[in-house]
C-alpha cells in the first residue's frame, strides 16, 4: 500500500505511538494525544490539545487525572473546535456525580462503558465510566476537522466548580488524554496531513504485508525462479486477487488446455518431465482443494485478508484460488521444461473478476 501524505507541523499536542490498520483504499489510525502546554489557573480550569492529523473519527475516549476535594461540585466538559465553525460540546460529568468523593485519578469516559459514574464511595474514581453527553456527537459527520466528524483541530477539557463557595476549593487538571481512532482516505484528491510518527508506522505496516508467502504453501518443494525465489508471495496474491488480476512470475511457452481429470503425473509425462518433488500427484480437483485449504490457513494469519476472504462467497474464492493453482502447476511444468522461469505473465482472463 502506498500513501501520499504531508507531514504535520511540529509543536502540536504530545502524541503517543499510533496503531495502524490498512486496506487497499483505507487506513485506520488509532492514536492518543496529550497536551503539550499547561492548564489555566482560573475557574473554569481548562487545558487544550491541538490535533494536527486529518482523520474522520470512528471512536473516541477521554482519560483524565483531576484533583478536587469535592468531585460532585465539578462539571467536566469536552469541546471540539476548528476554524470558525460552531464548536461541538459534550458534558462528560455534570454537577452531582461523585458527591463528596475526592479526585478523579485515572478516570476514563467511554460511550461503550457499562458503568455509571458512582457516588462518593467510588472515589477516587479510577475506572471507565459512561459520560453524561455521548462522545458519539463528535463522530457524527464525514469531515476531517473537529466539529465536523473529524479529529483535526482544538480539543479543550474544561473543569468548572459549579458548587457553592467555589473559591474555597481548587481544581487541578494534572493531565488528560484523547484516545481516537480515525479513517484516512488514501484516495482523496487533497492529500491528508499526518504526523511523522503515523507516516513511519504506516510505512512499517505496509512493509509488513510484503513478507514472502511461506514457501511450502506457495511453491511446494520447487525452486522456480532464476534467482531461487518463490514466484508467489503475499504481495502478488493479496494485491492481485483483490483487484481482480493475477500476475505471477513464472514463464510459459504456451498455454495447454489440460483436461481436469489428468493427474500431475500425467501432465508431467505429457511434458516429457520427470516427477517434481512437492507437486501434488492426485487429480487436479484434489490439488485445487488442497491448495485452497493451505492458502486459507495462511490467510488466517493476516487479519485484513482473512476478513476480506470471509466476505466472499466460498465458491467464488475457491474458484479463484483453484484457477491460480492450476496456472501455477501448468506454468511450473512448462517453464522448467523451457528453462525460462522468472518472466512475468498475466494468467487471468478478463471475465474472471473477484471483489
Amino acid at each position: 500500500v502506498s500513501i501520499t501524505v504531508r507531514a504535520a507541523a511540529p509543536n502540536q499536542g504530545a502524541q503517543l505511538g499510533p496503531r495502524i490498520y490498512m486496506s487497499d483504499e483505507e487506513m485506520v489510525v488509532c492514536k492518543s494525544y496529550e497536551p503539550s502546554a499547561g492548564v489555566s489557573k482560573f475557574n473554569p480550569m481548562q487545558s487544550s490539545i491541538r490535533i494536527p492529523d486529518d482523520m474522520n473519527l470512528v471512536s473516541i475516549t477521554v482519560d483524565m487525572n483531576v484533583t478536587h476535594e469535592r468531585v460532585g461540585a465539578l462539571k467536566v466538559e469536552l469541546e471540539a473546535k476548528s476554524g470558525k465553525r460552531k464548536p461541538r460540546k459534550a458534558i462528560l460529568k455534570p454537577r452531582g456525580w461523585g458527591g463528596s468523593g475526592q479526585n478523579m485519578l485515572s478516570t476514563t469516559f467511554d460511550d461503550e462503558s457499562d458503568a455509571n459514574f458512582p457516588k462518593a464511595a467510588g472515589a477516587p474514581f479510577s475506572q471507565s465510566y459512561r459520560p453524561k453527553g455521548k462522545l458519539q456527537r463528535f463522530i457524527r459527520g464525514s469531515g476531517y476537522k473537529a466539529a465536523t466528524g473529524g479529529a483535526k483541530g482544538l480539543w479543550t477539557l474544561r473543569v468548572t466548580d459549579v458548587g457553592r463557595n467555589p473559591d474555597t476549593r481548587t481544581a487541578v487538571i494534572n493531565n488528560w488524554r484523547l484516545n481516537v481512532c480515525g479513517k484516512v482516505d488514501m484516495t482523496r484528491e487533497k492529500t491528508p496531513v499526518l504526523s511523522q510518527d503515523i507516516l513511519e508506522a504506516a510505512e512499517r505496516q505496509a512493509e509488513a504485508t510484503e513478507e514472502q508467502m511461506p514457501v511450502n504453501l506457495a511453491c511446494p518443494g520447487a525452486i522456480l525462479t532464476a534467482d531461487g525465489q518463490c514466484p508467489l508471495n503475499a504481495v502478488d496474491v493479496v494485491a492481485s486477487i483483490l483487484d481482480g488480476t493475477y500476475n505471477t512470475t513464472y514463464g510459459t511457452t504456451g498455454y495447454v488446455d489440460y483436461a481436469s481429470y489428468e493427474s500431475g503425473d500425467e501432465i508431467a509425462t505429457a511434458q516429457g518431465l520427470p516427477p517434481i518433488e512437492g507437486v501434488p500427484r492426485g487429480p487436479l480437483r484434489t490439488a485445487y482443494d488442497n491448495y485452497v485449504d493451505q492458502f486459507n490457513a495462511w490467510a488466517d494469519t493476516l487479519p485484513k485478508l482473512s476478513e476480506y476472504l470471509a466476505s466472499l462467497p466460498s465458491a467464488t474464492w475457491e474458484l479463484g484460488i483453484g484457477y491460480v493453482y492450476f496456472n501455477w502447476l501448468i506454468g511450473t511444468l512448462e517453464c522448467i521444461h523451457a528453462g525460462n522461469c522468472g518472466s512475468k505473465v498475466d494468467n487471468i482472463p478478463t471475465t474472471f473478476i473477484i471483489g
